[in-house]
């Protein structure tokens, strides 16, 4: 039987001091921004920032603005039924609509509308301020270029966003 005063390690004392700021500190930050863009992003434009992570991905994939369900659910990292649901409340908006795959008559795509084209685009604004003061202000653009080099050590491969560019700017 332990000392009452005593306690076992916990996970975390396995990582150094540094280690544990750098991976906690990520997470809070990914944390305090998520709700802070949602926030906002709902607020003004009664869009969640999920429902607007979609919306880039219809928009940015192709001219049309036309994605599978499949590669949609990849994208915004969620499950096929999470974004079926996503899509369903999406669709009741009249910002996206679904219609058969091309080629495969068993494939769902998603498509954008106008009117989530035109949602998306005053959102963007929103979601651009709120992302400018609440984080890339905070550094300079040489610490933005680590910091996006650092990202991109984590997860290299093509972006999340069919479409968008994977080298980093400079």
């Amino acid at each position: 039987m332990a000392d009452v005063g005593t306690t076992e390690p916990t996970p975390c004392h396995l990582l150094s001091r540094v280690e544990e700021q750098a991976w906690f500190g990520l997470l809070r930050a990914h944390t305090v921004l998520s709700k802070e863009i949602d926030a906002a992003l709902v607020r003004a434009h009664r869009l969640p920032l999920l429902a607007f992570e979609v919306l880039v991905s219809l928009v940015q994939s192709a001219p049309e603005g036309r994605v599978g369900m499949a590669e949609l659910a990849r994208v915004i990292q969620l499950s096929s039924s999470g974004t079926s649901r996503l899509v369903d409340r999406l669709e009741a908006d009249g910002l996206v609509r679904r219609a058969a795959a091309a080629g495969d008559a068993r494939a769902v795509d998603v498509l954008v509308t106008t009117e989530g084209r035109q949602r998306l685009d005053e959102a963007a604004r929103t979601h651009v301020e709120v992302l400018r003061s609440i984080f890339l202000s905070r550094f300079s653009h040489e610490e933005l270029q680590l910091l996006a080099a650092f990202w991109q050590r984590v997860g290299p491969g093509p972006p999340l966003v069919p479409g968008a560019p994977a080298a980093i700017d400079t």
